[in-house]
């Protein structure tokens, strides 16, 4: 009596389980149904904030275009009006022996946001002023200097950027019926559309001349002879590595008592006001930047200018 009680309560606690093991198997189940359904309502929920996002993002690359084409239209409007084309830079630099001060980004930032600086100068209430002066014109002879104004790049979208944060502020300060320069004469997109002819344009600026080099010390600039190996005399007079402006004045000092031919300035924005500056003491001098590396970025693979150090490491 005893064996069968205990083999019924065997069975009893067998079927027990069974129905624990079925009562779990479906809340399994359910909880796998809920998840199922949760993921799917996240999937469309996220799916939803994507599409959200997209149209966002469609709204604001249409109201920036927007905004983008007024800006640019006023931009070209100007450069097709005044600006010269590279060759025709190039070739009144040399045929006319102006000078050269040119205006990029950091100078135009630098002259229109106080609060603006370069990786190698310190914007200031002076330099700001002289770089308007420049700008401007004001107090320089326009026959004896000129101003290099950007490309007026509508795809880049660095530029696009530099005429949406400048141009409301810049086009009050243009100066009325004067011919500008392209800026970028000096740059790789000089030497990528005119290639061989580029190099053949600036090689005639300074063939057969006494050239000295204005540039930082320690500074990357260098003299690759596909462009200088011309000169009849290259000598290099050397300036601060950072923060240039301040060393204007001992610049100057030094160009007067030198003879060269032409100054050619690689400076930064100090090299745009010294540029100008020596235009004002009858010297020639061309403010060129960039020139040798973007000369080597198109006939040597060599990297962007802006991705070089600005002094070479010791």
């Amino acid at each position: 009596m005893g064996i069968r009680t205990g083999w019924r309560q065997l069975v009893q606690m067998r079927h027990e389980l069974t129905g624990v093991l079925a009562a779990l198997n479906g809340i399994r189940a359910e909880m796998a149904r809920r998840n199922e359904i949760e993921a799917s309502a996240a999937q469309e929920d996220l799916a939803a904030m994507r599409q959200e996002l997209r149209l966002h993002r469609r709204y604001h690359e249409i109201a920036r275009h927007w905004m983008l084409d007024s800006v640019m239209s006023e931009v070209c409007e100007l450069t097709d009006r005044v600006q010269m084309d590279f060759e025709t830079t190039v070739d009144h630099l040399v045929d006319d022996r102006v000078c050269f001060a040119r205006f990029g980004d950091g100078e135009l930032r630098l002259m229109l946001r106080p609060d603006h600086n370069t990786r190698f100068q310190v914007g200031g209430s002076a330099l700001r002023a002289d770089l308007r002066r420049v700008f401007t014109l004001e107090g320089y002879d326009p026959k004896r200097l000129l101003i290099g104004f950007p490309h007026p790049y509508r795809k880049n979208l660095h530029w696009c950027s530099v005429w949406m944060d400048l141009w409301s502020d810049l086009k009050r300060l243009v100066p009325d019926g004067v011919p500008l320069g392209n800026s970028h004469v000096t740059r790789p997109i000089f030497f990528e559309q005119l290639r061989a002819d580029g190099t053949r344009l600036w090689r005639r600026v300074w063939d057969g001349l006494r050239v000295t080099v204005i540039t930082g010390a320690g500074s990357r600039f260098n003299l690759p002879d596909g462009l200088f190996d011309n000169v009849a005399q290259i000598d290099r007079l050397d300036s601060l590595p950072e923060n240039a402006y301040t060393d204007l004045p001992r610049l100057l000092a030094e160009t007067d008592r030198l003879d060269s031919e032409l100054f050619l300035i690689a400076l930064g924005p100090a090299g745009t006001v010294l540029a100008a500056e020596l235009s004002d003491r009858g010297r020639w001098a061309l403010d060129i930047g960039h020139i040798s590396n973007s000369w080597q970025r198109i006939f040597a693979d060599a990297p962007m200018p802006e991705r070089l150090d600005t002094v070479i490491p010791d």
